[in-house]
């Protein structure tokens, strides 16, 4: 009786509490000195949905909010944008810096009956100025819990750390 009861505390405690984490790992050349008034915000993955859309539109209204003005943009498989499309939209738009966000890896978890599935994921944020090719601020998140892909909270917490830490580093 007292394991069926904890088996049952065990359940409520990961829905009550939720089982998505996130963590955030950063660096950055101290070097470049820059506060951001205006950014381009290119999504790359296999997929823009999910968590990492999330993450875009959540960037987007977080540096809104710190008055950057910024444009966003996502490329996938299906996207018929090439690379050449994309850095025009860039060079247009004149943005201080650029800054990309991209899926570099799966979290996989082995369920009960021996089947695998994607429990979560590793994000990398890349900052870099308009014209150069070596980013000078880094963010890693990664994410376990993830179910398809959803994971409000865990963007939110992120973000919330992501923009503190660009604030820390006197980008905003």
């Amino acid at each position: 009786m007292k394991n069926t009861q904890l088996i049952y505390f065990g359940i409520i405690v990961l829905i009550v509490c939720g089982c998505v984490t996130a963590r955030v790992e950063f660096n950055h050349n101290p070097d470049t000195k820059i506060k951001i008034k205006s950014a381009f915000i290119h999504v790359k993955g296999i997929r823009i949905k999910g968590f990492i859309k999330k993450l875009g539109d959540s960037f987007l209204d977080a540096l809104t909010r710190q008055n950057v003005t910024a444009q966003l943009t996502g490329t996938d498989v299906l996207s018929l944008d090439s690379p050449k499309d994309i850095e025009n939209q860039i060079q247009n738009y004149h943005p201080d810096v650029v800054i990309t966000i991209e899926r570099m890896g799966d979290e996989l978890s082995r369920g009960a009956e021996g089947n695998t599935f994607v429990n979560g994921g590793t994000y990398l944020i890349a900052i870099k100025l308009l014209n150069s090719d070596k980013p000078f601020w880094k963010a890693s998140i990664r994410t376990e819990g993830e179910i398809n892909g959803e994971a409000s909270e865990a963007v939110q917490r992120s973000m919330d750390k992501i923009i503190q830490r660009m604030i820390d580093d006197e980008l905003l």
